[in-house]
């Protein structure tokens, strides 16, 4: 477990991106914190270690996103999402063992139904300030 204290958004981007050097494809990311923890934040920071230079937004009424980047990101938001039935409409499932970085927010809705390898990012805002937060992998 890695653990990391933000102080700014820039911070948080800045810890995404030196995160995302050590991601290869095939990878399941999933993302726990509140809204407005900096969730979306993350992932932008994330992304752009792929060289992709667009703004991002969470897909929350699309459900995924894809990101056109060597290897290519599949964003989910599984905000949604409450049964098996319902990840199953996602095609969540059809990208799992692709050659895609699949990033999930809101994974605490799918977390019983993901048996594949994965790692666990959380991000907590911490009381002493506004824009600090807790940033930790697992």
């Amino acid at each position: 477990m890695n653990i990391f204290i933000s102080t700014s958004k820039e911070d948080t981007f800045k810890i995404a991106k030196d995160f995302a050097k050590k991601i290869k494809k095939n990878q399941i990311i999933l993302f726990k914190g509140d809204i407005g923890s900096g969730k979306t934040t993350f992932i932008n920071g994330f992304v752009s270690y792929f060289n992709y230079d667009k703004p991002i937004s969470s897909p929350t009424y699309s459900i995924l996103n894809i990101y056109e980047t060597i290897p290519n990101i599949l964003h989910f938001d599984m905000y949604r999402i409450s049964s098996l039935i319902d990840l199953e409409t996602t095609g969540f499932f059809d990208y799992i063992n692709s050659n895609y970085i699949i990033l999930v927010e809101w994974s605490e809705n799918i977390i019983s139904y993901i048996k594949e390898n994965f790692i666990t990012v959380s991000i907590e805002k911490l009381d002493t300030d506004i824009n600090h937060r807790k940033i930790t992998f697992s």
